[in-house]
């Protein structure tokens, strides 16, 4: 595959996971409150994304940097469609809360290596047309994705428009999955072991330097849970964290 369609391959990913991301973005919030009718479980589910962010992103970076980034990203959508694809299967609210915990870690370990994986992929005179049109689709992903929302809503359940979502998640697996595997100076071909061994090693550097600096640490935590108390999302609540969130992770 040469490197024109390989780029086009990856915007047709991105615009399909992102387009399901703003589906189950009405949907689930929707199905929870059908299934609980409590406004506190509604708010309770923008926690577990910041969360999640919080708990893993802070090394989840250092793993992708020492994975293959290709077989991160293929990982990454394959892991979030199965976790989106079990919500409507489960009962307890912890379990969804889980379930839901464990899909942003996919989306921050995806996002950790698609910044790298882009800038790989794309010869540096392209740059700025490929971010032009990650930009186009994620604004308009915040437009249809809603609108398709509510048809499903209107003609069918909630469980079907997140099945949509955890679909398009596979989807996108799919299409990576014909893309090139590209890492600079061979990282991905360092070995799990060694790569493993790096990453643990840089884990204890980082530990060392928030421990040291706690002040750091205080802050990144009220950072996340401002933006997961929704009013870091332009005074719209929690949407638009979560809309703010889908689009860095396109536009980003």
């Amino acid at each position: 595959m040469n490197a024109r369609w390989a780029v086009w391959v990856l915007l047709a990913g991105l615009g399909i996971s992102v387009l399901g991301d703003q589906v189950y973005l009405v949907a689930l919030n929707v199905w929870v409150l059908a299934r609980t009718d409590s406004s506190v479980a509604v708010a309770g589910l923008w926690m577990a994304p910041p969360l999640a962010s919080l708990v893993v992103g802070s090394w989840l970076g250092g793993l992708a940097d020492r994975w293959d980034r290709h077989f991160s990203l293929v990982t990454a959508n394959l892991a979030s469609a199965v976790f989106i694809g079990c919500i409507p299967l489960l009962r307890p609210l912890v379990l969804i809360d889980a379930a839901i915990f464990l899909a942003a870690s996919a989306n921050a370990l995806f996002t950790a290596a698609l910044a790298s994986y882009v800038k790989l992929l794309v010869p540096r005179s392209h740059w700025a047309r490929v971010s032009a049109l990650r930009g186009l689709l994620a604004y308009g992903s915040l437009v249809l994705g809603p609108a398709l929302a509510g048809l499903l809503l209107i003609h069918g359940k909630p469980g079907t428009a997140i099945w949509l979502d955890s679909a398009t998640f596979l989807a996108s697996a799919v299409s990576l999955l014909l893309l090139p595997r590209i890492n600079p100076d061979n990282s991905g071909e360092e070995g799990p072991d060694k790569g493993t061994a790096r990453w643990a090693n840089d884990l204890r550097r980082v530990r060392t330097f928030l421990a040291a600096n706690r002040v750091v640490l205080g802050v990144m935590a009220g950072h996340h849970l401002w933006i997961g108390s929704g009013r870091g999302g332009g005074g719209v609540c929690p949407f638009g964290a979560r809309a703010q969130s889908a689009g860095a992770r396109v536009s980003g």
